[in-house]
């Protein structure tokens, strides 16, 4: 690792930080060495070479829809991509809207359509859901397309509402959506 020419020198501690710029790997530990011939700015080095390690965790659990709003063909695949990372599952829920409902949404109630963000689709009357199993490897995403047909229930137009939730990780992360 090249470290760059000039530190960023901390006057209250008296301490130079150096951020270095690498990809690093989940789940591994490195080590780091600082050679004794490393010279402060007023010549000294130092007694010995210091070592030091640290380890990177595994990547934070993620389920996302790779969209923001879409239209898809009437006659097409109704799928829509997802990716997924350190989740066993995640739970798809989907609902179909009518206009009539979209329009009293848009100017009578002026709202969110089902609560927002955390609000729990499932829980309104005319959802579907059912369970995603990704089956990857830990710190390995996979992206893969998921069904709405269930939600159209046989048409093949109108306005679905996609909700993807992934089991909240205790302590760590506090929101099972991404």
């Amino acid at each position: 690792v090249e470290l760059p020419a000039e530190p960023l020198w901390a006057e209250v501690d008296q301490s130079a930080t150096i951020f270095v710029s690498v990809e690093l790997r989940p789940d591994t530990t490195y080590s780091v060495e600082v050679d004794a011939e490393l010279r402060d700015v007023f010549g000294q080095t130092l007694s010995g070479n210091r070592q030091g390690s640290f380890k990177i965790g595994s990547f934070a659990p993620m389920a996302n829809l790779d969209f923001s709003g879409t239209v898809l063909e009437a006659e097409g695949p109704h799928t829509l991509p997802a990716r997924f990372r350190n989740v066993e599952s995640a739970r798809l829920v989907l609902r179909q809207y009518s206009l009539e409902e979209l329009l009293r949404w848009q100017f009578v109630e002026r709202g969110l359509l089902w609560g927002g963000v955390g609000s729990d689709l499932a829980s309104m009357a005319g959802s579907v859901g059912k369970v995603i199993r990704p089956g990857t490897a830990p710190n390995t995403e996979r992206t893969m397309p998921l069904d709405l047909d269930p939600a159209f229930r046989g048409a093949k137009r109108g306005f679905v509402a996609v909700q993807l939730i992934r089991p909240v990780v205790p302590v760590e992360y506090t929101s099972g959506i991404d």
